[in-house]
């Protein structure tokens, strides 16, 4: 399999025509049932051509044969599933990738001992102390990124950025579908790769793959979000062994550096001994533009004074020990224990330095010491003033209420807005952080609804069918009181609603399944099917009037 970097940076269309790919590989269709041809793009994703179209077969074969980029017309437009394209057009001959040149000072980079072909080789990825620490990196992730930006574009972006914020050097986790994997759930991607961290728990391995979570995942449930089967994913070192071994497991799992940027890196790498070292100005630039909504064009610079705690992974820095801790955990605050320093009923709960809320005026703050007759020194966070107030008027900031905790993402079921909890007290109340207006609220516990993977048969992830008014789309988030967020394919917008309004995309409805060339009984238009849906509703491909129509499959026979 040779891969070769992109020309142009892969986006998703409809009837009009995306831009350049380069063909990986090529999966004919085997036996009579199997009606497409699938090919391996070099972003990642998998496109089907039907197996009749010879002219279309042909282009692509020459492509691969040649190094041709090619364009197509999408006539689907599937998560989960491939696409089905037409209408290829060969571009032009794109040369293989020549060895990275890194961005950084050669002299140094030279220095550099290496000694195998394992892709994380002088890597030396940060240990966090906890899981928090995990979950404040993944918080200070950028957001604005477009939902069709490729993975390991954003990976590179997010893993560049938390090295200069946050003095952390991540690695990355690459999971490589199978041809056996592909052909048995029609699966629509042959690689995915996020950011992951260690952890001193007893997961170890954190996955920071804002794309598709809010909370960092470990190893397993991350791997399980894309694996339908849960199936084992053996762990190699090697891009080889997934090359060579296409029908012997499902999947398999690849641990990376953060300096590799693409799969055709980690085969230069065992096929030619190619390090990847170091960011590449070039790189980043295609990773920052596909990555974000909107990209000012400046790439933001590694400070020269910076102070690196424990000696963050950087070129600059020589081969240590890859087990060394890279981020120090910063103490967490411990009360002085002076039994002068407490009062009253409150000796096993107020002391100096807690946080706490005002109940008469929901004001947060911190007690700075504690005084005679059950009172005490209030600093408050909304007037930055020191207050002599009672103790009995303040709650104590606590890890959860109920069932809700710090950091939990959550929705606000009076107005559908989403954000962040980021206190908790003991009377009920909580600081949300809302996304909607971006500042905190304090409100009551009880309106917020958790996020969760699914609701119902519903999770996130998820295509589906809204049948109030059948605009389809997929499932962003799902939330414990059954509202889901919706991202709408006709109005291009998030939307939260109700669960129970959606039906799940599935594979056919009697004889009519997904790809299936049909006759619409009503007008004898024919088509292909795009998708399927469970309430029995189907898209439509029609061959008269060139666009896609949602109807009831009830209406079409076979061709």
């Amino acid at each position: 399999m040779k891969v070769f970097i992109l020309a142009l940076l892969a986006i998703n269309s409809l009837v009009t025509y995306a831009d350049s790919y380069r063909v990986v590989e090529i999966l004919e269709a085997e036996g009579e049932k199997d009606l497409y041809t699938r090919v391996f793009l070099d972003n990642g994703e998998i496109i089907q051509i039907d197996s009749k179209d010879a002219l279309a077969l042909a282009k692509i074969r020459e492509a691969l044969s040649t190094g041709k980029s090619v364009e197509f017309n999408k006539i689907s437009h599937n998560l989960k599933t491939p696409d089905i394209i037409s209408e290829v057009k060969l571009g032009e001959t794109l040369n293989e990738a020549a060895k990275p040149k890194e961005m950084f000072n050669q002299n140094r980079f030279n220095q550099i001992q290496f000694s195998t072909q394992n892709p994380l080789e002088n890597s030396r990825i940060s240990r966090l102390s906890s899981y928090n620490d995990a979950q404040d990196i993944m918080d200070d992730m950028n957001r604005r990124t477009r939902d069709k930006s490729q993975c390991y574009n954003r990976a590179h972006m997010w893993t560049y950025e938390t090295l200069i914020q946050s003095q952390v050097s991540l690695g990355k986790i690459w999971l490589f579908f199978t041809r056996k994997y592909i052909r048995d759930y029609n699966y629509k991607w042959w690689f995915h790769v996020a950011p992951y961290t260690e952890v001193n728990d007893s997961n170890n391995v954190y996955v920071l793959d804002k794309g598709f979570t809010s909370v960092p995942y470990n190893q397993e449930n991350w791997k399980d979000l894309f694996m339908r089967n849960k199936a084992h994913c053996p762990e190699i070192t090697s891009y080889s062994e997934y090359e060579n071994n296409p029908e012997e497991e499902y999947c398999y799992l690849m641990k990376s550096s953060q300096y590799y940027w693409q799969p055709y890196q980690l085969e230069n790498l065992a096929e030619k001994n190619w390090k990847t070292w170091g960011y590449q100005n070039q790189n980043l630039e295609i990773a920052y533009r596909d990555a974000l909504i909107s990209w000012n064009g400046i790439i933001p610079e590694f400070p020269s004074d910076i102070t690196i705690r424990d000696e963050v992974a950087n070129e600059d820095v020589l081969e240590r020990d890859v087990n060394q801790p890279i981020r120090g955990s910063e103490p967490a605050y411990t009360p002085v224990e002076d039994s002068s320093n407490r009062i009253g009923e409150y000796s096993s709960e107020l002391v100096a330095g807690s946080r706490v809320i005002d109940n008469n005026d929901d004001d947060t703050g911190r007690v700075v010491r504690l005084i005679s007759g059950n009172r005490l020194i209030f600093y408050s966070d909304k007037y930055r003033k020191e207050y002599d107030l009672p103790a009995s008027r303040f709650s104590l900031k606590v890890l959860c209420y109920r069932d809700l905790c710090e950091r939990d993402r959550v929705l606000d079921t009076n107005d559908n807005d989403q954000g962040t909890i980021r206190e908790v007290f003991e009377n009920g109340k909580v600081v949300f952080y809302s996304q909607k207006y971006s500042r905190n609220y304090t409100l009551r516990a009880s309106r917020f609804s958790k996020e969760s993977q699914c609701y119902g048969r519903i999770c996130t992830g998820d295509r589906v069918l809204d049948t109030n008014d059948n605009d389809r789309g997929r499932i962003v988030k799902a939330f414990e009181n059954g509202k889901v967020l919706f991202a709408s394919d006709k109005y291009n917008q998030n939307y939260v609603l109700s669960a129970s309004r959606f039906s799940l995309k599935t594979q056919c409805i009697g004889s009519i399944c997904e790809g299936s060339s049909v006759r619409d009984t009503r007008d004898n238009d024919t088509g292909r099917v795009v998708e399927v849906f469970e309430n029995g509703k189907i898209v439509f491909y029609s061959n008269d009037y060139r666009r896609n129509y949602v109807l009831d499959a009830s209406r079409f026979v076979l061709r």
